[in-house]
């Protein structure tokens, strides 16, 4: 399973790259989502189960609705969940994923890298994630990446487009092919989607938007088309539209928040 999510090669150019899709599965109605959805695109669907809403699902049956790769996520409180275990049993539970097998484990920064959890979960099954603000996401890559793991996740609160802009230019300096990083929150939607073009390696639906069904409707994916620019339109309070803003080639490096006018909202 884990073959798909290193196929989103940081290469800027887009040709020939996928990005596999990763499904929220937090109540009946995503299982049902992920059932029908999941024969046309075979493996290039996965899951994120969180554990925190619908408890610790068997995996065997999971394995029924989605032939992707299935994450674990036991997300806490701090990080936007429901999860209020204790240390102990926190540890207990994300160990017992590990050994029952799926294909990947959320270890939050802050609360799941101690020894004891590190030693029974292996970094090829390792999703480290941090969620935090604007201000802090720069500091803490450099801290997460020094964990081995098959994957890094970061999210920031965005209260701003300029704010969702910072986790894309992240990105685009790391190069790396192992990384996602995007905004959470109404005006960050557009980094979701974004984020593969710049070199992660999956893209996550969300309730924050877009929802599974909208990427795979609305947008390529799991192809990653090259893409020759990327614009902002917006419109004034009073619904006027502005002119475009050219936030940067294809290639993403010189990607830069544009001068937005005040009052306004992203068009999606």
């Amino acid at each position: 399973m884990m073959q798909q999510l290193t196929a989103a090669r940081a290469v800027r150019t887009g040709i020939g790259r996928s990005a596999t899709v990763i499904a929220p599965w937090a109540n009946r109605r995503d299982a049902d989502d992920l059932a029908r959805l999941s024969p046309a695109l075979g493996t290039a669907l996965g899951a994120e189960v969180r554990a925190d809403l619908i408890g610790d699902i068997d995996l065997a049956a999971a394995r029924t609705r989605v032939a992707g790769p299935v994450i674990f996520s036991l997300r806490s409180t701090a990080y936007q969940g429901a999860a209020t275990d204790g240390p102990q049993a926190r540890s207990q539970r994300l160990t017992s994923a590990a050994a029952r097998g799926f294909d990947l484990v959320d270890l939050e920064f802050d609360h799941d890298l101690v020894p004891d959890v590190l030693a029974e979960i292996p970094a090829p099954r390792r999703l480290v994630s941090w969620h935090g603000t604007v201000s802090e996401l720069r500091t803490h890559i450099a801290k997460m990446t020094a964990v081995p793991a098959a994957m890094y996740r970061l999210t920031v609160a965005a209260q701003s487009f300029v704010d969702a802009l910072q986790p894309l230019q992240l990105l685009a300096t790391l190069h790396r092919d192992d990384v996602t990083a995007f905004g959470t929150g109404p005006a960050a939607a557009f980094g979701r989607v974004l984020a593969p073009w710049f070199g992660a390696p999956v893209v996550f639906g969300g309730s924050d938007g877009p929802a599974t069904r909208e990427l795979l409707t609305d947008y390529p994916f799991p192809r990653l088309p090259s893409l020759d620019g990327l614009y902002l339109f917006v419109v004034d309070s009073n619904g006027t539209p502005s002119p475009g803003y050219r936030l940067g080639s294809g290639a993403g490096t010189d990607l830069q928040p544009p001068a937005t006018p005040t009052n306004v909202r992203v068009i999606r």
